[in-house]
């Protein structure tokens, strides 16, 4: 029987990727790695592989895959449970929200946290849990340290193509090292266990639940909830939707902001407001919740009017 193999690709884990800012190179190193991992599976035979980009929108290699006549699937909503697959490699796989490591986040940036059951897992684990459900066992996972400790249960091979605080790692130098574990995850242990339990997810700003619509999504508790991975996997794309209305929201309303706020900076007020300090200088605006807008529209505004009779 000829073995059909599966190539599950996000970006952020793959060699060399420091900075996710130059799109372009981001690419072409996601690129790289992908094309280093299918010439070493076509060399030791296996030529039927797929390829399944995971990455934002999951369209970054389907040129790639078009030009090289590859199976491609967009995204882990997109994957046909009616084709099966003999055993799949994960490549360049990030640590859950506050692992540490390069770039790790769950999902999206507005999640604080994923739990399947009582426990709090990353992307590696929602895939490898939904691929167990397809009966696909996942052999091999390349990425960053940081999901090692994730993957203590895990019984296929793990490679670290990266490590925090080291920015010299790049796919010319860890080729044979990449070689040795791919291959020697040809010959790990092909098992799946697909873990049937509810999967929870914690916004970092409750207010973002208010764009979840509850005909469509289970909300209780602070948290939107799905009865497994493959309902979440499912509703993945729509929910994103969601999130990206909520971010844009946010947007807007810092836009509309702006330049009040910005008429305020050299205003005596400021530097003895320690929270709207605190707001002016926070790393994430979409942590902002609806009070905090108040409190800067109100200071802006009050800050105006002192501006405008100091004028006058």
């Amino acid at each position: 029987m000829k073995e059909t193999v599966l190539l599950v690709v996000d970006m952020e884990g793959c060699c060399g990727i420091y900075d996710m800012n130059d799109k372009e190179d981001c690419k072409q190193k996601m690129i790289d790695e992908v094309d280093f991992v299918i010439s070493e599976l076509n060399q030791v035979g296996y030529k039927d592989i797929t390829v399944l980009d995971c990455h934002n929108d999951g369209m970054t290699l389907k040129s790639y895959c078009q030009n090289h006549g590859l199976s491609f699937v967009n995204h882990l909503w997109s994957l046909n449970g009616q084709v099966r697959y003999s055993f799949a490699l994960l490549v360049g796989f990030h640590g859950k929200a506050g692992a540490g490591g390069y770039f790790p986040h769950t999902i999206r940036q507005e999640i604080n946290s994923m739990y399947m059951g009582n426990n709090c897992i990353g992307e590696v684990s929602l895939v490898i849990n939904y691929l167990s459900y397809y009966d696909i066992p996942v052999v091999y996972v390349g990425g960053d340290k940081s999901i090692e400790q994730e993957l203590m249960k895990y019984q296929g091979v793990f490679y670290a193509t990266k490590t925090e605080g080291v920015q010299s790692l790049f796919l010319p130098e860890q080729k044979s090292f990449l070689s040795q574990a791919i291959i020697c995850s040809l010959k790990a242990p092909r098992s799946t266990y697909y873990i049937d339990q509810q999967v929870a997810i914690k916004l970092r700003n409750d207010e973002d639940l208010k764009f979840i619509p509850r005909e469509e999504f289970v909300c209780r508790d602070g948290l939107v909830l799905f009865s497994n991975t493959i309902e979440l996997i499912n509703k993945m794309k729509l929910f994103c939707a969601y999130l990206n209305i909520s971010a844009q929201y946010h947007y807007l309303r810092i836009k509309s902001l702006s330049n009040k706020i910005k008429a305020c900076i050299k205003s005596e007020p400021v530097s003895s407001d320690e929270r709207i300090l605190k707001l002016l200088y926070t790393a994430n605006t979409r942590d902002f919740t609806d009070d905090d807008f108040a409190y800067l529209t109100q200071f802006a505004t009050l800050s105006r009017e002192v501006n405008e009779c100091q004028t006058n």
